[in-house]
């Protein structure tokens, strides 16, 4: 079992197991920040909390095609998506979260 990433002042981690790094890329749906995992380095694609319907209906469809195509080699592969997943950051000693959806991808 995997143990959480302990948090330090300023430090951001998402789904208590990826330690948030800087930002690589956003865009109208979402940031697209680095994440570290046991020494190893993916893109964590956080969607906006207020997007419409039409858009998160989008979003649900690039999950499941990239669910569905798995592995392929030129296709970036989805390690993992979660909805309304856990943001956390340690600010003044105290851990504040924010619940967000997410994707954790390879890095390409």
């Amino acid at each position: 079992m995997e143990s959480n990433v302990e948090l330090q002042e300023g430090w951001k981690r998402i789904g208590g197991k990826y330690r948030v790094m800087h930002t690589l890329g956003k865009g109208a749906t979402c940031k697209v920040k680095l994440a570290i995992k046991n020494d190893k380095h993916y893109a964590v694609k956080i969607m906006n909390t207020e997007v419409d319907e039409m858009t998160k209906k989008a979003i649900i469809a690039e999950v499941n095609a990239l669910y569905n195509i798995g592995k392929h080699e030129n296709v970036v592969r989805m390690r993992k998506y979660k909805s309304a997943g856990k943001y956390e950051k340690l600010k003044n000693g105290k851990i504040v979260s924010e619940t967000v959806d997410y994707m954790i991808l390879d890095l390409a």
